[in-house]
């Protein structure tokens, strides 16, 4: 990783261009346990995700970006700075 990740879940998202079930699909790979609900709820910020299920969302999108070919572009829960 060449940058401090700084993207938030929502940004992320938004930027791959995948939908909230590809992102779930994805998420329950990793051992996510929410449902679609709440997971929508946690990258679009209405619930405050905990650290772990932030983490493995954040996870998730990152290895979309680096299936695309690009560096983790999302921040894990200690490193995320909300403006």
């Amino acid at each position: 990783m060449t940058a401090t990740p700084q993207l938030s879940l929502a940004d992320g998202l938004r930027q791959l261009r995948l939908s909230d079930t590809e992102l779930w699909n994805r998420y329950l790979a990793l051992g996510g346990t929410g449902d679609l609900h709440q997971l929508r709820d946690h990258v679009r910020g209405g619930t405050c995700p905990d650290r772990h299920d932030h983490n493995i969302i954040a996870q998730a999108l990152n290895d979309a970006f680096v299936d695309e070919g690009h560096d983790h572009a999302v921040a894990y829960h200690d490193l995320y700075r909300r403006p």
